[in-house]
């Protein structure tokens, strides 16, 4: 299928189904995501969506909260980060290791999807998706280990799985390759260059000026 620049980009949401209340994932990924739930039950674990599509405008607001120190930054070791001590360049370097340029995120594709395991929580809890959660010993970590061997059957892949010097590893997300390869063929470095021209994104001229850095780092490599 060929997405429109705006379904790429997170700001048209017409590829979408509503699965659950506010998580809505690609039409075409609807009967992957319920299979593998399925499945997931059967083995002892109740795989949930803590994130599903998120839309441009959500990105955008993620991205400039820590462009403008409304919210914090951390360095590949999550030390915060005093953003005041940091280059405008070092600043959007930061910042892209955890969180995609607003546009860029496989979140907008609806074919991502950020999981944990409900049973490993008390009711109400959520996860913080941190690295820690889906380590050795970590709620998740069963879930993760049977996601490694099972994942591949519903044509799921984890497409962060080491940071390759660009994105931090990501053990909670996980993608429906047959659409999200489709997506990720179709994206492309001139697709971030109108978003950098055309949308309100902070440090947007430092990721103009820098893009064959920033695009084959933490966009290019990752496309499957």
């Amino acid at each position: 299928m060929q997405f429109t620049q705006a379904q790429l980009t997170g700001l048209n949401n017409t590829h979408l189904f509503e699965l659950y209340p506010n998580h809505c994932v690609h039409i075409k990924a609807v009967s992957a995501v319920q299979s593998l739930q399925k499945a997931s039950k059967q083995a002892g674990f109740d795989l949930r969506l803590a994130s599903s599509f998120r839309s441009f405008n959500r990105q955008q607001i993620i991205w400039n909260n820590k462009a403008s120190g409304k919210q914090t930054c951390f360095n590949r070791n999550e030390e915060k980060l005093n953003i005041a001590e940091l280059s405008a360049f070092e600043l959007a370097d930061s910042i892209c290791f955890f969180s995609a340029i607003p546009g860029t995120s496989r979140h907008h594709w609806g074919t991502d999807f950020d999981i944990f395991d409900a049973n490993a929580y008390q009711a109400g809890q959520s996860p913080a998706l941190t690295q820690s959660e889906y380590l050795t010993d970590g709620p998740n970590y069963p879930l993760y280990t049977w996601l490694q061997e099972k994942a591949a059957e519903f044509d799921f892949i984890f497409p962060f799985t080491s940071d390759k010097n660009g994105v931090s590893p990501e053990p909670w997300h996980i993608s429906f390759l047959p659409v999200s390869h489709q997506a990720s063929s179709q994206f492309s470095k001139d697709h971030l260059s109108h978003l950098l021209n055309d949308q309100a994104i902070l440090l947007s001229d430092v990721i103009l000026k820098n893009i064959d850095y920033f695009y084959p780092k933490y966009i290019g490599q990752y496309h499957v």
